[in-house]
């Protein structure tokens, strides 16, 4: 548990949501898709919100007998909560929620849209949006093998990746979209974008299990993402509510 709470990864959004959104005691944040509830556990133990954890299925750290969030850190338990359900029908009153984050979300739902209209709903006036989704353009298979069979698919032209993705190249089909920022810039017409930016990978599950392999990966691509930050892991983006 430890490596998912310091995970870069997840550091690196928290620390893009504590630098462009204002959160206080009493807010509402949701995770939706929370997955592990690794990014719910972080939020709470770093941010005074009141975080909820929204996924489809019960995951490691939801306790089907209890059905309730079951953190190994009591001060993250008295801050946060994890319940079963999905961004289209979210169990919150509309308007009510503060900041809302999809992390790798929208890349496994077909219909974004409608998808982010009803997370739209869900947010305050002046409310968050925090999205992190995987490039179009990727030096390496951020799914790892899963987003396609296909050698260099992040080099090919975005109309053909949109065809061969929905045509299944994704094994098993759950990989619906890959994004640039041109592609999240036209989805959040009606949010002002306050970050938009590349992540670059940072290979740790490699690190974790070597070391010294995991930190020469880091290194020389820490190099390519220097001259090319197009071609970065993720897409990050932090959009404000009109």
């Amino acid at each position: 548990m430890e490596y998912f709470r310091y995970s870069t990864h997840n550091l690196g959004i928290l620390d893009a949501i504590r630098r462009h959104v204002p959160l206080s005691r009493g807010d509402l944040v949701l995770d939706v898709g929370c997955g592990t509830g690794a990014l719910v556990t972080l939020l709470a133990l770093r941010t005074p919100a009141q975080v909820v954890g929204i996924n489809k299925q019960a995951r490691i750290l939801f306790d089907r007998e209890l059905g309730y969030f079951t953190s190994p850190f009591p001060e993250a338990r008295q801050r946060s909560s994890i319940v079963l359900g999905n961004g289209f029908t979210l169990p919150i009153r509309p308007g009510s929620a503060k900041l809302i984050t999809l992390i790798e979300v929208l890349d496994h739902v077909q219909d974004n849209p409608a998808f982010l209209r009803s997370v739209a709903a869900a947010l305050a006036p002046g409310g968050y949006l925090c999205i992190v989704v995987p490039s179009r353009r990727q030096l390496l298979d951020h799914h790892f093998g899963e987003v396609s069979q296909l050698p260099l698919f992040g080099f090919l032209p975005a109309r053909i990746q949109d065809r061969l993705l929905a045509r299944g190249a994704a094994k098993g089909s759950w990989l619906y979209h890959l994004f640039s920022k041109r592609d999240l810039i036209r989805l959040l017409a009606g949010f002002d974008i306050l970050l938009l930016e590349h992540r670059p990978y940072v290979f740790d599950h490699v690190r974790k299990r070597f070391p010294l392999a995991g930190l020469a990966l880091r290194a020389c691509y820490g190099l390519v993402f220097s001259l090319f930050p197009g071609f970065g892991s993720t897409l990050i983006c932090i959009a404000r509510k009109r």
